[in-house]
């Protein structure tokens, strides 16, 4: 954590965003890499990486590999946002968001956050994520990465 997020840390929140049929997404490079991450996060880890997994989308196949969501698995970024970038839940944004968008209500269980379009996002981490067996168990392949400015 940067020493200027120590002096107001409680501005920021951590979030996470899992990413199904992504296992041969690259370690971005460049911040140009880092655009268009979505407006779907999550405040929880196991949430994100369950979604990565692709368990919850199990029928869907790749066309060129023929293999299905699970056996692809994907990734989790791990972010850090502003709370000022978040949009609210029943105000009238997110109730126009709500209606061009899957937006979660806030006791779904999935703890979702929604972000504004082209919201910075700092990555700070990045996992990949296989599925190990049936009872929706993962493998994790952590990652160093150095991070970098996203967005939404």
């Amino acid at each position: 954590m940067a020493a200027q997020d120590n002096l107001h840390s409680d501005q920021f929140l951590t979030v996470y965003r899992g990413r199904s049929h992504f296992w041969d997404w690259k370690e971005p490079q460049t911040e140009e890499d880092l655009k268009g991450l979505g407006m779907h996060w999550t405040t929880d880890l196991n949430i994100a990486r369950h979604y990565a997994s692709g368990l919850n989308d199990p029928e869907w196949v790749d066309e060129k590999t023929g293999k299905s969501a699970p056996e692809m698995g994907g990734h989790v970024l791990y972010g850090r946002v502003n709370k000022n970038h978040v949009v609210q839940p029943y105000t009238d944004e997110w109730n126009e968001l709500a209606k061009h968008h899957a937006i979660l209500e806030p006791d779904s269980g999935e703890k979702e956050v929604t972000l504004r379009e082209n919201a910075p996002v700092q990555v700070t981490g990045l996992e990949r994520v296989h599925p190990g067996n049936k009872e929706g168990m993962w493998k994790v392949n952590p990652r160093q990465f150095g991070g970098g400015m996203g967005t939404v």
